[in-house]
């Protein structure tokens, strides 16, 4: 019932019309849902995932004090200066800065946008 109005609202009201029959056994389910269950507007609270244990600042740069990786309160003295030692012989594959990033193009990390420099802004 595409192309006609009136032949679509006739044929359902006609469709509607069988259930108002007096004989008819037929229940009519309607859904119905509680608003909090469909609004989309509602946010359930996000847990965040936290450490399973308190972390200790290390300094790995004397050099440069901002340098600080973390590592586990609970580890042994002697394994923790095994990690302090290892992350400090292992200080160049940590990236401090975008410009530590060798070998990734600008193009990717910079945004360009579409703007006329031959025009000022009003």
């Amino acid at each position: 019932m595409k192309s006609n109005q009136y032949e679509a609202r006739v044929a359902y009201s006609d469709a509607l019309r069988e259930y108002d029959q007096p004989g008819r056994q037929e229940a009519r389910v309607v859904h119905q849902y509680a608003m909090e269950d469909i609004d989309p507007r509602v946010q359930e609270e996000i847990t965040w995932s936290q450490p399973i244990e308190q972390l200790i600042e290390v300094q790995v740069d004397e050099d440069e004090p901002t340098k600080v990786l973390k590592v586990g309160s609970d580890l042994t003295p002697t394994l923790r200066n095994e990690v302090e030692g290892f992350l400090r012989g292992n200080l160049d594959v940590f990236v401090w800065t975008h410009a530590n990033m060798k070998g990734i193009d600008a193009k990717v990390m910079c945004h360009i946008l579409n703007v006329d420099p031959l025009y000022s802004p009003k």
